[in-house]
């Protein structure tokens, strides 16, 4: 079955092929009696300073969400900043629990919030995340990539856009059409950076 996704504040609508239908909503749904199944209070914006973006072999061995790292030349590793689709969540419906699916976290993808494996060539990994036991009908996905909590939304894309927008024009990283993406700041072929 295909599955459609479309997310607020973006016109496009992406389908990938899964097992199981779902649909999304590009207008507020009806939260219902799921807020039972979410925090009482609502989150708090986070800085965009940092990535919060999960190693597939960090997930797999059980290691807690860190931010996405790649190994540096001097042997430490490096922190990697995702292109931002656009600031604010998919709200994804009907997922089923137990599925895996895997969160995008370059921001490249076609088909977000999911990975299409725009990622290759990148030092960017999916995150793998399985789907919580406990049925819920919808879940706010991330789409601006710097969540605290990968892939859940954690409302961060509010403070989010200064932050990446000083990021790049900061960068002096390799911003030419011969890359998918600067690591260093998450500038991507046709970002046009105006003086504010």
């Amino acid at each position: 079955m295909l599955q459609q996704i479309a997310c607020f504040g973006h016109s496009d609508t992406f389908s990938t092929s899964t097992p199981a239908a779902s649909s999304l909503s590009t207008t507020a749904p009806s939260r219902g009696n799921e807020s039972s199944q979410q925090s009482a209070s609502s989150p708090e914006p986070a800085s965009c300073s940092s990535s919060a973006l999960v190693d597939v072999e960090d997930l797999a061995r059980g290691v807690s969400s860190s931010p996405a790292t790649a190994p540096a030349a001097d042997g430490e590793k490096k922190q990697l900043y995702p292109s931002v689709p656009f600031y604010g969540p998919c709200i994804v419906r009907n997922l089923k629990p137990g599925e895996t699916k895997k969160w995008c976290t370059c921001g490249l993808s076609k088909s977000q919030p999911w990975c299409d494996s725009s990622h290759r060539g990148t030092e960017f990994k999916p995150l793998v995340w399985k789907v919580p036991e406990t049925p819920q009908t919808i879940y706010d996905i991330c789409n601006c990539k710097y969540t605290k909590k990968p892939p859940l939304c954690d409302a961060t894309h509010m403070s989010c856009p200064i932050d990446v927008y000083k990021r790049q024009k900061a960068c002096t990283g390799p911003h030419t059409d011969a890359i998918k993406i600067c690591s260093a700041c998450g500038w991507t072929p046709g970002t046009v950076l105006i003086d504010l």
